[in-house]
């Protein structure tokens, strides 16, 4: 507890080493982390609301077109399409599946912020930075697998079209 002392003087704008083993936070850092939780804890319940819905979506639209050629004219043909129509929707609901971890980190942090600053418990404050820096690796993660995917599609994309013009020369 005595890492969460209440330090009265602001920093000048530069930053000088602290000789203290502890490390204090100031009253006003101690509010600004406050804010941060509160925001924090309305991003992720957004979050999670948001995914649930999205799962919800993808699965409703993942029956209803796979369904519909079926309604159409009842053929073999059709029939092999419903199932393709379906399964174009499995990566989306995976995506919205596997995205549920970054946003529940984030609601722990959340919560564990708000319990360590009211009861100024440093145990808790470093398990809830944890949960942060889980979140943020993950994000951090996701989006560089998600731009090498980029990479590769567009890379894919000017290969077919040098391969397409070659073809037709």
């Amino acid at each position: 507890m005595e890492n969460f002392e209440q330090n009265p003087e602001q920093s000048s704008g530069h930053f000088e080493s602290n000789p203290s083993p502890t490390f204090a936070l100031t009253p006003l850092s101690i509010e600004y982390l406050r804010e941060v939780a509160k925001w924090a804890r309305f991003l992720s319940i957004l979050g999670l609301v948001g995914v649930g819905l999205s799962v919800l979506a993808y699965i409703f639209l993942g029956v209803t077109l796979s369904a519909a050629p079926l309604a159409i004219d009842g053929t073999s043909s059709s029939r092999g399409m419903a199932g393709v129509t379906g399964l174009m929707f499995i990566p989306g609901v995976i995506i919205m599946l596997i995205y549920i971890l970054p946003i529940w980190w984030l609601y722990q942090f959340s919560t564990r912020l708000g319990e360590a600053i009211n009861f100024k418990n440093n145990q808790i404050l470093e398990t809830s930075f944890h949960f942060l820096k889980k979140h943020y690796k993950f994000i951090g993660i996701f989006v560089v697998v998600i731009l090498a995917l980029y990479i590769l599609l567009i890379i894919g994309a000017v290969i077919a079209a040098v391969s397409g013009a070659l073809i037709n020369m």
